[in-house]
């Protein structure tokens, strides 16, 4: 245990060490002020030589003294948000045709290089419905997944686009009426689960940690082909 707590001393005084030589190197190169030929700093025609042998070691040394970023403390770019927006069912399956419904998501993602990222997210495609004579359907879909994502990055704005997997949970419930006449009632519903390829592509322009992203997606069941096209935020730990 002796030679832990001497390495653990050895470590602290190399980085206090480390902090004062920064800290000298950057008040003297802020002040720019002139120091005798003996000393570190000559500045000539607005620029800062350094004569001192612990120029080298500064400089060695210095490539650690700048103010720590987010992708120093987040070297993966984990990042989370959540979308609100428009749900449709484009599928003929229990006349929900067209339907549309507000649908949301939350997610959470890493981006680890500038042109690659992966994400996994829960979205509800909300409650499509279609009341109409003789007809009267709903269909509430929810889903999990991940996605593989590509960027584009282009100034002040990212294109992306994302291809994964989603298991989606599907629940419908339909009464056909049948026409005077006949009276009778038909009813359908169904309850299953489905995994399916999804896809989508959007847009996103970032401040900082946040983003502001638009999005379409896309996935299939058996039933129906939910899709979501939606709004939201992201911030990058």
């Amino acid at each position: 245990m002796g030679w832990n707590r001497e390495l653990d001393d050895a470590t602290s005084a190399v980085g206090t060490v480390h902090l004062q030589i920064c800290n000298s190197l950057i008040r003297r190169t802020q002040l720019g002020s002139e120091v005798d030929k003996r000393g570190a700093i000559v500045v000539r025609r607005g620029i800062s030589y350094m004569k001192s042998p612990t120029f080298v070691l500064a400089l060695a040394l210095g490539s650690g003294c700048t103010c720590a970023s987010a992708s120093d403390f987040n070297p993966l770019g984990f990042y989370v948000g959540a979308s609100v927006g428009q749900s449709r069912e484009l599928d003929a399956s229990y006349g929900l045709s067209g339907a549309t419904d507000v649908g949301w998501k939350m997610l959470a993602g890493l981006r680890p290089l500038r042109f690659v990222g992966v994400e996994a997210e829960y979205v509800s495609f909300g409650s499509p419905a279609v009341h109409r004579a003789l007809v009267d359907d709903s269909a509430h879909a929810t889903a999990a997944g991940a996605f593989g994502v590509g960027y584009l990055p282009i100034p002040f704005i990212d294109v992306f686009g994302k291809v994964g997997w989603l298991r989606t949970r599907t629940t419908a419930n339909g009464l056909v009426y049948c026409a005077p006449p006949a009276l009778c009632i038909i009813s359908v519903q169904a309850d299953r689960a489905d995994s399916a390829l999804a896809y989508g592509a959007g847009v996103q322009a970032k401040l900082n940690a946040i983003a502001f992203r638009a999005e379409y997606e896309r996935t299939e069941t058996g039933v129906g082909h939910p899709q979501l096209l939606s709004f939201g935020i992201t911030w990058t730990l």
